[in-house]
């Protein structure tokens, strides 16, 4: 009989732990300011990951909670768990937001009515929200000038 080896753990948030091994193990045990300096900036990018992480687990997490009730709006009482678990999730997801390091920005769309969760209907804002973020993108992804003087 073959042994197998035990199964990896392959969720998202297992994986930003072995990164963040991967990425810490080398520099222990010395003692120079430049490998404190790698200690502590792969430490806080494993920090990182994992707040991003949570943050893309809790929206998933929303989502599915949501009540999809046929021909009727959301009951307080009927929905009160699935409600109660979106308002968890919520939670989960401000909190992983707020720990979050920069670069981030929050963006008010002035004059926008606030949609449905999770909807796809075409808006007014649809070109600015899709702008700004592309912008952030190149502008922290590819150090593009624009995208920094656009976000100024």
């Amino acid at each position: 009989m073959i042994a197998r080896p035990p199964a990896v753990a392959t969720s998202p948030l297992a994986l930003a732990a072995r990164l963040a091994v991967v990425l810490i193990a080398p520099a222990c045990g010395s003692d120079s300011p430049a490998d404190k300096k790698s200690q502590v900036a792969s430490a806080m990018q494993a920090s990182m990951v994992g707040d991003l992480m949570a943050l893309h687990q809790a929206s998933i997490d929303l989502q599915a909670a949501a009540p999809t009730p046929a021909g009727r709006g959301w009951d307080a009482t009927v929905d009160a768990a699935a409600i109660a678990a979106m308002k968890a999730a919520w939670v989960r997801a401000r909190t992983a937001y707020e720990h979050a390091k920069p670069p981030k920005y929050f963006v008010t769309i002035f004059q926008g009515v606030h949609p449905e969760p999770f909807e796809n209907t075409p808006s007014s804002a649809d070109d600015m929200v899709r702008e700004s973020t592309v912008t952030f993108w190149r502008a922290y992804l590819l150090g593009d000038d624009y995208g920094f003087s656009y976000l100024r």
